[in-house]
């Protein structure tokens, strides 16, 4: 699980463009450039310290200022073609039902 994690930074590193530190007591340590990039690494339960230097930034990526509003606009656009198919199938069947029953 040490190295999905160490993955989620990377991406998180990349998503906000920020250096993620990864401080991890039983696992492996990291720092993580902006870019995903793992320049320091530690090894698995392995006892050491990694000594570097961050920039500060105080610049928003798109994904920082949006934060989960994509996803709830893809989630409410894809219900909404969902409720839509739904109705189209149901009036089709209503349709064909009724011409059925009326040439009966």
């Amino acid at each position: 699980m040490t190295y999905q994690q160490l993955a989620m930074s990377r991406l998180r590193a990349v998503e906000h463009s920020r250096t993620v530190l990864v401080p991890v007591t039983s696992g492996v340590s990291a720092v993580i450039l902006p870019d995903g990039t793992v320049p320091q690494r530690t090894g698995q339960f392995v006892p050491a310290a990694l000594v570097a230097q961050v920039p500060r930034r105080s610049s928003l990526t798109p994904a920082t200022r949006l934060g989960p509003l994509p996803e709830a606009a893809l989630a409410t656009a894809a219900l909404a073609a969902v409720t839509i198919r739904a109705a189209r199938d149901r009036i089709t069947t209503r349709r064909r039902t009724a011409g059925a029953n009326a040439g009966n």
